[in-house]
């Protein structure tokens, strides 16, 4: 074979390379880009899709009544937190519960303690049972003799409407020897890896949360829905409840929430402490109109 053969067969040969390395790369991108329009878009509609342990807030629905309070407004004074403009002033309060034990509630509004939420009972987070608080008659009997505004709550474990009825009809029961300002909290939430509802979705919740408000509302009490900022945007549809509650946040990370949706409570940290109780407490504000 002449050097002339030689050079004209490694042309051909590289002419084959190339067109075989064109083929190749043509059905790389052809492959990539079907795979890219079979895969699934995720929005935050997608709410089968694994949760992280921190989800990312969901899209605000409408409608949104969004909070109108300035954080400029806000000031932290000696651990005590507070808010005045032109339209709202805040009150400070706390919310116990036999976590707490014995409390001198005469000591607790010497320190200007202005309202308290008192737990009056709890659903088993195992077992689905009801409870009476160990404490909450002795708490609502001496926080009203202290002269401080009172309220309740319920820890909720309801799976279903028709438990979240029971709560609210468990708790109207519990309450009828009393007068209380009128307000009964729903409080649901996850504080163990065996709580009942830990596989509720967010219709489940939402649904839960409406049913009780509502047995609420028709004996004549304001209803109230207590969460974490992640938890009342990311567990709950507020679309859904924002007609039929008012809302108590709960956030210890700044003095800026990331919360948009209007709400009355902010409970700012549970690591409070007030003369009349012994160890750490929850310290709300209450966000008042003026008149």
């Amino acid at each position: 074979m002449t050097p002339k053969h030689r050079k004209r067969r490694r042309v051909n040969l590289f002419r084959v390379l190339l067109l075989l390395m064109a083929g190749i790369l043509l059905f790389v991108i052809v492959f990539a880009a079907l795979l890219n329009l079979s895969a699934p878009v995720i929005t935050p509609g997608n709410y089968d899709l694994p949760q992280t342990e921190e989800p990312a807030p969901v899209e605000y629905y409408d409608p949104v009544y969004k909070h109108t309070y300035s954080y400029e407004n806000f000031t932290m004074n000696n651990g005590v937190l507070s808010y005045e403009d032109e339209n709202y002033r805040s009150q400070l309060g706390i919310d116990v519960s036999a976590h707490q034990t014995a409390i001198d509630w005469n000591a607790v509004a010497a320190d200007g303690v202005e309202f308290a939420f008192v737990r009056a009972g709890y659903r088993g987070y195992e077992t689905g049972e009801l409870h009476e608080d160990d404490c909450f008659r002795a708490n609502i009997e001496g926080a009203q003799a202290a002269g401080i505004e009172t309220g309740v709550y319920f820890y909720s474990q309801a799976m279903n409407e028709e438990e979240a009825i029971e709560e609210a009809q468990f708790v109207l029961h519990l309450i009828s020897d009393y007068d209380i300002d009128g307000t009964i909290v729903f409080d649901m939430e996850i504080s163990t890896d065996y709580d009942r509802i830990i596989h509720m979705n967010r219709d489940e919740k939402t649904n839960a949360a409406l049913a009780f408000a509502r047995t609420i509302r028709e004996a004549g009490y304001v209803p109230m829905i207590y969460g974490s900022a992640s938890w009342l945007i990311n567990d709950y549809k507020m679309e859904n409840l924002q007609d039929e509650c008012r809302f108590w946040v709960a956030n210890y990370h700044s003095l800026e929430l990331p919360y948009e949706y209007e709400f009355d409570i902010w409970q700012y940290t549970n690591k409070g402490s007030v003369p009349g109780i012994e160890g750490d407490v929850d310290i709300n504000i209450w966000m008042v109109k003026k008149n």
